[in-house]
């Protein structure tokens, strides 16, 4: 649910004045009905209360990388801006990472983000600065990923920051396991003894951020 008040931003929460899912948003934004104005305010709110939270706004990201979407992420690139946020999730298109993405085709997922990714630094090519990182990865943290595969992948980095987005999580009685087991899983990977033996041997720095 919005921070702003409801009657600030009507065109993007239905009658029980919860957001739309960030799917149908996304379509009625196509559809020109939903208000930037609205969204720009949301925004604002949000930024607003983390700053009286005195907490350190490092970057800007979103759910399901909905602020990729090229409307959307001009937007919020002029509002990184004039607050002097530095960074965006997102990244800037190399031709020389096509062979990677041929040894290792991406998902779905990881190819609509590559797309868009594309798409916004085509179009935005003078605020290259901003993006934060080199590589972006949503890795599927489902049932086939296991330690072979994620070594895999670990082999196959390209220079650079590389952004591997993950949900770690511990089992709870009171979760949905739907979500939870997954994301258990992906933390019992992360912290498998070959898993942190082959970073440190291959002296990948690690770092990390909410």
């Amino acid at each position: 649910s919005p921070i702003s008040s409801r009657t600030k931003v009507t065109t993007l929460i239905r009658e029980d004045g919860n957001f739309f899912y960030w799917i149908i948003m996304l379509v009625l934004l196509l559809f020109k009905n939903i208000s930037l104005k609205e969204i720009e305010t949301e925004l604002s709110a949000q930024y607003k209360k983390l700053k009286r939270s005195q907490i350190n706004i490092s970057h800007i990201d979103s759910h399901h990388h909905i602020h990729l979407f090229p409307i959307l992420f001009k937007m919020t690139m002029e509002f990184a801006q004039k607050n002097n946020i530095k960074a965006l999730r997102c990244r800037a298109f190399n031709p020389k990472r096509l062979p990677l993405w041929i040894k290792n085709p991406p998902t779905i997922k990881q190819f609509i983000i590559i797309l868009l990714c594309v798409i916004d630094s085509t179009l935005l090519t003078q605020n290259k600065k901003i993006y934060e990182i080199s590589n972006l990865y949503d890795i599927g943290w489902d049932a086939s990923l296991d330690v072979k595969k994620l070594i895999r992948f670990l082999t196959q980095l390209p220079d650079g920051i590389t952004e591997i987005i993950c949900h770690p999580a511990i089992l709870s009685k009171t979760g949905n396991p739907k979500f939870l087991e997954p994301r258990h899983k992906g933390l019992v990977l992360l912290l498998n003894r070959k898993i942190k033996s082959f970073i440190k041997k291959n002296s990948i720095a690690l770092t990390h951020r909410v």
